[in-house]
């Protein structure tokens, strides 16, 4: 058998919708399954070089602030885009050197 679930299910439906037409059995018992789709990131992840080379590029002063801001929440802090995209003024808190992204604990930096 497979490891993935979908596969699996939808391989068990098959099943039983065949021994269903046959009468061999009296009720489909994966009609009422439905498959969860799978949580959190399933994207591509930069490799550890390619995330140095990110992270130095974006520490360069000369590159454009907001590049360096979405950059670095999303490589060092793990930032979602409806993070970045809720973030307000007020989510920053310049004396105590931290971020509040969404509902998460603040996150701090060091000058």
């Amino acid at each position: 058998m497979t490891a993935n679930t979908g596969s699996r299910l939808a391989s068990c439906r098959a099943f039983f919708a065949f021994a269903r037409r046959r009468k061999i059995i009296l009720v489909d018992p994966t009609s009422g399954i439905t498959h969860k789709s799978p949580r959190g990131f399933a994207g591509r992840v930069p490799g550890p070089d390619q995330q140095r080379q990110l992270l130095r590029r974006w520490m360069r002063l000369d590159i454009d602030p907001r590049e360096r801001l979405v950059g670095l929440l999303s490589l060092i802090h793990g930032a979602r885009v409806d993070e970045q995209r809720h973030l307000h003024l007020t989510d920053v808190d310049l004396t105590d050197g931290s971020i509040t992204l969404g509902a998460r604990t603040p996150c701090h930096w060091t000058r």
